[in-house]
């Protein structure tokens, strides 16, 4: 859904032939246009008494600033289970096209079986005005080891790369938007639901 950063009054009164140059200010914190997510516009509106307003859109297009953060992982981590899911990364903040590099260190606290673990990036939209539902995008998933068993007491390291898309919107929390990425783990459990870690 549309949502209104500022309206401006132009003129009122009765019909006539008019021109009007208004100046109109990005916010500082708008984010950047992005295809099939989010648009920007101009919208020329007259209040039409008792009757639909007709609407005349204008698309905008708004580039990303190149001094802002660059799309970036979310800082607060997911609650795990009982068993502890630690994950260090080479850094928190990413380019487009980039990659996110780090190790992940697993210590069980129980016996699973499982036919490996996986690992992937996921954005989620959402926006306030619209619903509370999160609209996510998942990609795909890196494996990170083949078919092994959780041993309690017997912790492991796996370093892992997930290539970040050239197209990622970058992270941005404005009044009604929120567009954030996340690190999933992914544990395929034999003959049972897989189990999904956020870190």
């Amino acid at each position: 859904g549309w949502h209104e950063v500022a309206a401006y009054d132009l003129f009122a009164g009765p019909p006539a032939p008019v021109s009007r140059v208004v100046e109109l200010t990005v916010p500082p914190d708008a984010p950047p246009s992005t295809a099939e997510l989010l648009w920007w516009q101009v919208r020329a509106e007259i209040d039409v008494v008792h009757a639909r307003d007709p609407v005349q859109p204008a698309p905008l297009l708004v580039l990303p600033d190149p001094a802002a953060e660059p799309a970036c992982l979310a800082d607060e981590p997911m609650s795990t289970d009982s068993t502890v899911f630690e994950v260090e990364l080479d850094r928190r903040l990413v380019h487009r096209g980039g990659t996110v590099a780090g190790t992940l260190t697993v210590r069980p606290h129980e016996a699973v079986r499982t036919n490996g673990l996986k690992v992937r990036l996921v954005r989620e939209v959402r926006q306030r005005e619209v619903s509370v539902d999160v609209a996510r995008q998942e990609t795909p998933s890196v494996p990170l080891t083949g078919a092994f068993d959780f041993v309690p007491g017997a912790p492991f390291r796996v370093p892992f790369q997930v290539p970040v898309p050239p197209d990622a919107a970058a992270c941005c929390v404005t009044d009604g938007f929120t567009l954030h990425w996340f690190l999933e783990i992914v544990i395929d459990k034999k003959r049972w639901l897989d189990s999904t870690i956020r870190v």
